[in-house]
């Protein structure tokens, strides 16, 4: 099967894509989103929409099937990684982040809470 790209090499049309919808988003970030209500679903769609055009662009470029298998190949578990402690540590890591303490902004909205009583 031919292949869109060699494995671990990204393309430099996905990368300029990619780049060019995260600066676009932190440009308007950065403009604030509470002066702009419907920036909120750009910042969600915008991305969505870049991802489908490089897989268009793709599906024309190497065939539809050809493009299925790289995403499938892309997506399929890599069996030697995942038994490795590295990755299990790594996992690890980012649950304890997760269920361990409470994020900035909960316990500024306590805070809140404890001085409007």
């Amino acid at each position: 099967m031919e292949k869109i790209r060699k494995q671990g090499t990204p393309g430099a049309f996905y990368i300029a894509s990619a780049t060019l919808a995260q600066a676009i988003v932190a440009v308007i970030a950065m403009l604030g989103m509470r002066i702009y209500a419907k920036i909120a679903r750009f910042i969600v769609i915008f991305p969505l929409i870049c991802f489908t055009a490089c897989t268009i662009y793709a599906m024309c470029y190497a065939g539809l099937w050809n493009t299925i298998g790289s995403i499938a190949e892309g997506f399929s578990p890599n069996r030697q990684e995942f038994m490795s402690i590295e990755s299990w540590s790594v996992a690890a890591l980012h649950a304890s982040i997760a269920c361990g303490k409470p994020t900035g902004s909960a316990r500024i909205a306590r805070h809140r809470k404890r001085n409007l009583e």
